[in-house]
């Protein structure tokens, strides 16, 4: 019961059928009672006594309110009243349930309502008993005993607000069962508040993003603990609580090594990792590039730590990489969005046995034309040229003696340092018409060997055979080392007979579309090498790689249309003998081979 009866507000305008009033007969009596009566409210107003409402009233809690627990009920009845009964239906009217009566109107009309746990529409009613009969007023209350669920989401475990454009923020996003306020605070791993969001409105939905700052800056690193608290219209409360994860650091990826390394068949391939990060879990991939491919494979989400993989090195369609040397680097991506790199891209080569292919120019390249110096027993004349090509921009294909790469290793790294293509040429420029094919493999898998050794670089698929001069045995040779494109030229400059750089350069620039051109890196020929660039640009042609030409070839489809359909080549052997070139060169001479350059 309520300690002070609360005061009669106005008179309320029911609606038709809200009162009820007493029996029939007492109706009729009502004029005669009430001019008997009709002096009643001055003596009481003499008396000191306060005016009672005319009609029964409920006034706490107003029609349409939204109650829970236990209820407070209160209500204003006619002056005549001698008890309110106060009782509740949960069905529409059909029942009632005596919720209390109250007899006493000392301290007013009131009564206290244990909803319990019923949770819906009601009608709470005031039956007051008078001397004309009963008055009653009933009103409608929604209670709602059932806490609000709530549902907080956000778009990522871990974000990293660092400003590269890849989870900046973190979207958090708040679902209940019904219309609610919510607060929602981030918490440090030390359980302190560190930022509050406190979102008014009644909804069901709430959202919003963090740029993870707080206090003005950015938050650093580290777990975060993020609790919505939801309040209903009635004050019931529920709460769920959510980690995130700052993390603004790139994950540390290294690629130890990956086996078998050459590759010669099939495409598995063994690859051993190291993952530093804070997250547990993270997804690899590995990037494969190649002259003509690149190839991202993909190794899933994997964990922290030093592992070995078994992946298949694949291009499109399942078919296997082709010959040729590939660059192998590890990426990894936290859940925060961060990619690292291993530092450097680790040189991987392929070396498949093939049939190997005849190739004196290529058809349908565009403005291209391949510049190849052969041989660099030349010193100075091969730095020379080396240096004349990357003050112009340019790149050439170098068939270097591997002699020579041994003894000058520096000059050979910077020669594919400087982005020229090499090709194999046999260590010491063998006559290799008079070898076996075991020996001309023998001697090719050496040049790859050495160049490896010396620049991380391989030689395959490219090989030109010493002067021009090929067999069945040459050919048998190449295709078992992985040299499978066999390089000619239709374009000879014949400067190994020393006609001048007039004359050299005069030669070269007789070159067409798709044209290889055949030089030696000697000092004559360094001399015409400006020359032959100023003309070739003249013309409108572009001095590349042979690997630049046979992808410009691959992609027109013409590779096929380009091969030569000799079945052998003598080569210019006799002619350089016959000139006395090796002694005027000072090229070394051939033990194995007296039919060699003298």
């Amino acid at each position: 019961m309520n300690s002070s009866r609360p005061a009669a507000p106005p008179r309320k305008i029911r609606p038709p059928g809200r009162r009820v009033g007493g029996s029939a007969f007492t109706r009729g009596l009502a004029p005669l009672i009430a001019a008997v009566l009709v002096m009643t409210p001055i003596e009481s107003a003499i008396a000191g006594r306060a005016v009672e409402s005319s009609v029964a009233t409920i006034t706490s809690p107003e029609d349409g309110a939204s109650v829970t627990g236990k209820v407070s009920i209160a209500a204003s009845a006619p002056a005549d009243t001698t008890s309110v009964i106060f009782d509740r239906s949960t069905d529409g009217g059909n029942h009632w349930t005596v919720i209390a009566t109250d007899s006493t109107s000392d301290n007013g009309w009131d009564s206290v309502w244990d909803t319990g746990k019923f949770s819906g529409t009601a009608l709470l009613r005031a039956q007051a008993t008078t001397l004309l009969g009963d008055e009653t007023d009933i009103i409608t209350v929604r209670v709602d005993n059932a806490r609000p669920k709530v549902v907080l989401k956000t778009s990522r475990h871990a974000f990293s607000p660092n400003g590269d454009g890849r989870y900046d923020n973190l979207r958090v996003k708040v679902r209940a069962t019904e219309r609610v306020t919510v607060k929602i605070m981030a918490k440090n791993s030390r359980g302190s508040t560190i930022r509050a969001w406190n979102l008014k409105q009644a909804r069901r939905r709430h959202s919003f993003n963090w740029l993870g700052r707080a206090h003005g800056s950015r938050v650093s690193d580290g777990r975060f603990r993020l609790k919505a608290v939801a309040t209903d219209d009635v004050g019931l409360k529920d709460s769920e609580s959510r980690v995130a994860v700052v993390d603004t650091k790139a994950p540390k990826v290294n690629l130890e090594w990956d086996r078998p390394e050459p590759l010669r068949n099939g495409s598995r391939v063994h690859v051993r990792y190291a993952l530093r990060d804070r997250s547990s879990h993270l997804k690899l991939r590995f990037r494969v590039k190649g002259d003509s491919v690149t190839r991202i494979i993909q190794a899933g989400h994997r964990s922290r730590g030093t592992r070995t993989l078994r992946l298949r090195f694949t291009r499109r369609r399942n078919h296997p990489l082709r010959t040729g040397l590939y660059h192998v680097r590890a990426v990894s991506t936290d859940r925060a969005g961060n990619v690292g790199r291993s530092r450097s891209a680790r040189p991987w080569r392929v070396l498949r046995a093939g049939r190997p292919h005849i190739y004196r120019r290529l058809e349908d390249v565009g403005h291209r034309v391949a510049l190849t110096f052969d041989d660099c027993y030349d010193t100075s004349g091969w730095k020379r040229i080396l240096e004349i090509l990357h003050s112009h921009h340019a790149h050439a294909t170098f068939f270097c003696n591997t002699i020579h790469i041994v003894a000058h290793p520096r000059l050979a790294r910077r020669t594919v340092r400087w982005g020229n293509a090499i090709g194999a040429h046999t260590p010491r420029h063998d006559l290799l018409t008079s070898l076996s094919a075991a020996a001309t493999e023998r001697q090719l898998r050496s040049d790859i060997a050495t160049w490896w050794r010396v620049a991380k670089k391989t030689t395959a698929p490219y090989f030109r055979p010493p002067y021009g001069a090929y067999n069945g045995n040459v050919l048998a040779g190449a295709g078992a080392a992985a040299n499978t494109r066999v390089i000619l030229w239709d374009i000879d400059t014949q400067d190994w007979a020393l006609p001048g750089s007039g004359v050299v350069a005069a030669r070269a620039l007789q070159a067409r579309s798709g044209s290889i051109v055949l030089m030696h890196a000697i000092s004559q020929t360094a001399g015409a090498v400006p020359s032959i660039l100023e003309g070739l640009k003249g013309r409108g042609l572009s001095p590349v790689t042979l690997p630049q030409l046979f992808n410009a070839a691959r992609k027109a489809h013409s590779l096929q249309r380009s091969e030569s359909v000799r079945s052998s080549w003598r080569g210019i052997y006799l002619a350089q003998r016959a000139a006395a070139f090796a002694r005027r060169s000072g090229m070394p001479t051939t033990p194995r081979n007296n039919r060699g350059m003298e």
